[in-house]
């Protein structure tokens, strides 16, 4: 859930800033590229990882199989993450 919050943002951040309706795409590095952002090193390599760990909120079949890559300590890490990015889009705005 948390890339979906990212890529909400993320869209109503490219609608705003290029008055356009964003692509169908999950892809949340390429709205960052495509708005023109510049986020932090630390941070882009966060988006990057969230963006390939996706899959599993997309596709209940695959939590079951994943659940064992996500114990509680890194999921505390990518709400913690989520949230700062979350923050610096809305800085962005």
């Amino acid at each position: 859930m948390c890339h979906l919050s990212l890529e909400k943002g993320l869209k109503g951040l490219y609608w705003k800033k290029l008055n356009q309706i964003p692509a169908k795409s999950h892809h949340l590095p390429s709205l960052v590229t495509k708005i023109g952002l510049n986020p932090p090193d630390e941070m882009l390599d966060f988006i990057t990882k969230l963006n390939k760990a996706q899959i599993f909120a997309r596709y209940p079949d695959s939590i079951e199989k994943a659940s064992g890559d996500f114990p509680p300590a890194v999921v505390e890490e990518i709400l913690n993450n989520s949230r700062e990015v979350l923050e610096w889009i809305k800085a962005e705005w």
